[in-house]
């Protein structure tokens, strides 16, 4: 258990400053949490239970999935030691389930493939070699099958790219159903965001214990040279629905209770008071300019646009669960908050009718709204840049996937993990058809959105305008009047048209 005396940051309605409070919501929760678990009243997860009964076959399945031609990461723990954690539910007002208590147990993390070996941390020796490893996440982490973090002693680069730049000691192990992270990431490189986390996948053995599929991948958090790049003196912050689970929040004005900004970068146990008054006043002025419309002078519009344009495509359903990540470069006046990584994919291509569900939520409700259209032409204007190319080079790279050499091991890989945790998941090659139907769906559902879009920002006084100048000329969005309209939108009688 955390320590419950922690610096907890508390903001009263009528009270922006932030205040250390050794009693707040946070500690009271935990204190209630620490009642629970000492009266055996919560539940402890520890990794061996509830598997399935394969050790009879361990040896088998071992060869087969040794011999199936995707790297296999092996971690041995010290004492044959599993993590554990304790589940906890939110308070009443806000959502979500997560955990608490996640112990981190130390070993040695190797990764080969066939007879060769890819990587190997060594043998745990504190601040020198092996990793320590540990259960993440919040809904996901209570699932049968465990996302996990593992923690290096010594950096390294466990995708073994040849940067010395590219080497970390944080790294993850995903759970994430097979080819939708890919077309999340080529989506993030497709518009070419200033950081896209890199991975692959891997067959997972946990003390012997065949565990499954899983993506290693690189984890949020600040690192100039290789992951998100901010100062020192910079924030890389989260609006987060489960900060009632973190030691350090900050309220935001958007929401009630249901989701308020958490830190990745300064960390919860390392931010200062000074940090925090900066924030608190920063984000407040943020939230109040997108508010009144001044919005371009507080963020980066045109990350924003990017961000939620790249869900749009992708077709997003989740919103509270989506990982709002965000990043100030420092705590100068002259940067701007930006929209950060794209994070999170396992809800990708579920919402077929809609926009992704973050449209209606964060500050992105306002942006669409806005008197102060900069938001909406950028997004459109990103828009009209991809798309005579994205669809067509989203459906090539489908295919490439198709015909990869990977996918037989990636499609037996699939099987084997349905076997180990006892699901029935979709076929690599069915995701890849699904994802080609998709997005060829999606344009045609995009260009009518957004030609709406467009027309909304017609301003009524061109139409009157137009309509009592000449009832048969024809005006562009300006009020200009043109001679012969070609392809665009156009005013003619009042009315709005569009010559394709």
């Amino acid at each position: 258990m955390r320590n419950l005396n922690t610096l907890i940051l508390h903001i009263k309605s009528d009270d922006k400053r932030p205040m250390k409070k050794k009693t707040s919501f946070f500690c009271l929760f935990k204190m209630a949490m620490l009642l629970m678990l000492l009266s055996g009243g919560a539940h402890s997860y520890a990794q061996s239970a509830g598997r399935m009964n394969i050790t009879g076959r361990e040896d088998s399945i071992r060869q087969k999935v040794f011999a199936i031609g995707l790297p296999v990461m092996e971690i041995n723990t010290v004492n044959r030691e599993f993590p554990h954690y304790y589940s906890i539910n939110a308070p009443e007002g806000c959502i979500g389930q997560s955990i608490t208590g996640a112990t981190k147990v130390p070993g040695r993390v190797t990764v080969v493939l066939g007879d060769s070996l890819l990587f190997d941390s060594g043998d745990y020796e504190e601040g020198i070699s092996g990793m320590t490893l540990k259960i993440r996440g919040n809904t996901s982490a209570r699932q049968p099958k465990k996302p996990y973090k593992i923690k290096l002693q010594k950096k390294a680069d466990m995708l073994r790219r040849d940067n010395p730049d590219l080497e970390d000691k944080d790294w993850l192990l995903l759970t994430t159903a097979c080819m939708l992270t890919d077309v999340g990431t080529y989506v993030s490189r497709y518009f070419d965001f200033a950081w896209t986390p890199s991975s692959e996948y891997v067959n997972l053995f946990l003390n012997g214990e065949y565990k499954g599929l899983y993506l290693l991948t690189e984890s949020v958090e600040r690192e100039k040279k290789s992951r998100v790049n901010i100062d020192r003196t910079g924030f890389l912050f989260e609006y987060d629905p489960y900060w009632w689970n973190e030691e350090v929040y900050v309220k935001s004005s958007i929401e009630t209770r249901q989701m308020h900004y958490t830190f990745k970068y300064p960390e919860s146990d390392e931010i200062t008071q000074e940090q925090l008054d900066y924030f608190t006043q920063m984000i407040g002025e943020v939230e109040a300019a997108v508010n009144d419309g001044t919005y371009p002078e507080r963020i980066d519009v045109t990350s924003f646009a990017q961000w939620i344009l790249a869900h749009d495509l992708i077709g997003n359903r989740d919103w509270a669960g989506t990982n709002f990540y965000l990043t100030k470069y420092d705590d100068s006046d002259t940067t701007k908050v930006r929209m950060s990584v794209l994070w999170d994919f396992d809800s990708a291509m579920k919402n077929e009718l809609y926009w992704f569900g973050g449209h209606t939520y964060f500050v992105y409700d306002s942006l669409f709204k806005s008197s102060n259209r900069a938001f909406v032409e950028e997004y459109l204007r990103l828009y009209d840049e991809m798309r005579p190319t994205f669809f067509d080079d989203v459906d090539e790279w489908l295919n490439q996937q198709a015909a990869s050499p990977m996918l037989d091991a990636l499609e037996e890989s699939v099987h084997w993990d349905a076997i180990r945790w006892n699901y029935e998941r979709d076929s690599v090659s069915s995701t890849i058809r699904q994802a080609r139907q998709w997005f060829a769906e999606r344009k045609t559902w995009m260009a009518q959105k957004t030609d709406s879009m467009r027309l909304a920002l017609v301003p009524t006084g061109i139409q009157a305008a137009a309509t009592v100048a000449n009832e048969n000329a024809y005006y562009n969005l300006l009020g200009q009047r043109m001679s012969s309209p070609s392809k665009g939108f156009f005013i003619r009688r009042g009315r709005k048209y569009v010559v394709r």
